[in-house]
């Protein structure tokens, strides 16, 4: 449903003024570039020293390709998001938008070298290596931007659900590049952040994009509250779309063989103080050794903590970056490798999704969903609460917020199969639901780059 709100004549005036005063407020924001360019230099050594930067990609920070364009396609369609979850929507788009276009190119940037690693895997996995570009985002300095533009001249342009960038979406208007926004949804927090002086600065940066296509009615609303005369669709989430991760067999059977009959309980992309959490309701429910536990870190160099936790704990545990899997000594094992979230998934009975518990916003249940399972997640899972409440009508989660509540909803899945096939129902029934969002968003994408 299109929200299509009229401007009265006396409106014109006050959006006029607004729209100069927003104006002020970019030409303040590229001045600030300016003087900030001075130091992004010395910035990115010591991100690339922290493992935070790829150092043989630093160029593309300053809006420099090595990568050529592609010749002899329909169209090039750049999409942009800056972690993993706006990557999963990215590549979750750029797929829907390849299959109604088979002779166009997609270019995905992102802005985290997590995110760029699991493109480039999963790319790989999906054999679209000739189809799918991926570059890191150039920084926000106009001379960096217009270069970007320049050397990869997209047809259209689409921000992942809320990421703003003023200079990525002015200067693409100002290259007549179409912007959308996909997929998109914005928190309250945010929403604080564009009022006062910042509602100036949306004025002008939102009225760039040629559509909002949000994932859900109330986030048009809210949108609808901060931009009142932009045009906003509902459209759906890309993240709910996304395909079915790849799944190594022989992987699987090797978790199962070290689980020797034991239930597996994985918990899925942790965070910190989220594993101090399972394991406090883990060595609760394990004191018979009925249990094989599995760790795999959002971040896999956060590896050490986990050990360290794991040592004080007195946990006898292993690690996949040692080259090991996990035998009938292992309690809890470390997945710290990248790449391998599918068969993890296939091989878990129980799964326990990290991003919930400690107030980040809960991470995409719909991975596993795709692979018939359902989840334990904590309550904060505001970056995905459409997601969450589709799967919560069709029970395919429980929500749990302490160790101990924890610990008697594993126990009550693990000794009731029919609460247990209950839950991966639910999941999959979610799921179904909500794949056609893709289809939908690519649409409109194409509809918009198609203008001339």
């Amino acid at each position: 449903m299109d929200i299509l709100l009229s401007i009265s004549k006396a409106d014109m005036g006050e959006e006029s003024e607004a729209l100069m005063a927003g104006r002020f407020f970019l030409f303040i924001y590229r001045s600030l570039w300016e003087i900030f360019a001075l130091i992004v230099p010395a910035l990115l050594i010591w991100r690339s020293y922290k493992g935070k930067e790829d150092s043989t990609r630093l160029h593309e920070r300053y809006g420099i390709s090595k990568i050529p364009r592609p010749q002899n396609i329909q169209r090039l369609y750049w999409l942009h998001g800056v972690s993993v979850g706006e990557s999963v929507s990215s590549l979750v788009l750029g797929i829907a938008l390849l299959k109604a276009e088979p002779n166009s190119h997609i270019l995905i940037t992102s802005n985290t070298l997590t995110s760029q690693h699991m493109l480039r895997n999963r790319i790989k996995e999906l054999e679209l290596e000739s189809k799918i570009s991926i570059q890191t985002q150039p920084y926000d300095k106009s001379k960096w931007v217009n270069r970007f533009l320049s050397h990869w001249k997209p047809d259209v342009a689409v921000m992942m659900e809320s990421e703003v960038w003023p200079n990525l979406v002015t200067l693409s208007t100002y290259h007549h590049i179409p912007v959308l926004m996909a997929s998109a949804q914005i928190s309250d927090k945010s929403i604080k952040k564009w009022d006062g002086v910042g509602r100036y600065l949306a004025e002008v940066v939102f009225q760039s994009f040629s559509a909002i296509v949000t994932i859900d009615q109330d986030q048009a609303d809210r949108f609808a509250k901060l931009i009142p005369h932009q045009k906003i669709t509902v459209g759906g989430s890309m993240k709910a779309a996304a395909p079915q991760l790849p799944i190594n067999g022989e992987m699987v059977d090797e978790i199962t063989k070290g689980a020797a009959g034991r239930t597996i309980i994985l918990l899925a992309s942790s965070h910190e103080t989220e594993e101090a959490l399972f394991v406090d309701a883990f060595e609760a429910i394990n004191q018979s050794g009925a249990y094989l536990g599995i760790i795999a870190p959002r971040h896999i160099n956060r590896t050490g903590i986990i050990e360290g936790l794991l040592n004080d704990a007195n946990i006898t545990h292993s690690k996949r970056s040692s080259g090991r899997f996990p035998d009938q000594k292992t309690k809890i094992w470390i997945a710290d490798a990248m790449g391998e979230m599918g068969s993890l998934i296939k091989a878990a009975d129980l799964i326990v999704l990290g991003g919930g518990f400690a107030k980040l916003g809960g991470h995409n249940p719909m991975e596993m969903a795709a692979l018939g399972k359902g989840v334990i997640s904590g309550p904060h899972v505001f970056k995905n609460t459409k997601i969450f409440e589709t799967l919560l009508d069709n029970k395919g989660c429980k929500f749990v917020d302490t160790a101990s509540a924890l610990a008697d909803t594993l126990t009550s899945l693990n000794t009731s199969t029919t609460q247990l096939n209950g839950l991966n129902h639910g999941a999959v029934l979610a799921y179904n639901k909500l794949t056609d969002a893709a289809d939908q968003t690519a649409r409109l994408v194409m509809k918009a780059a198609s203008k001339d």
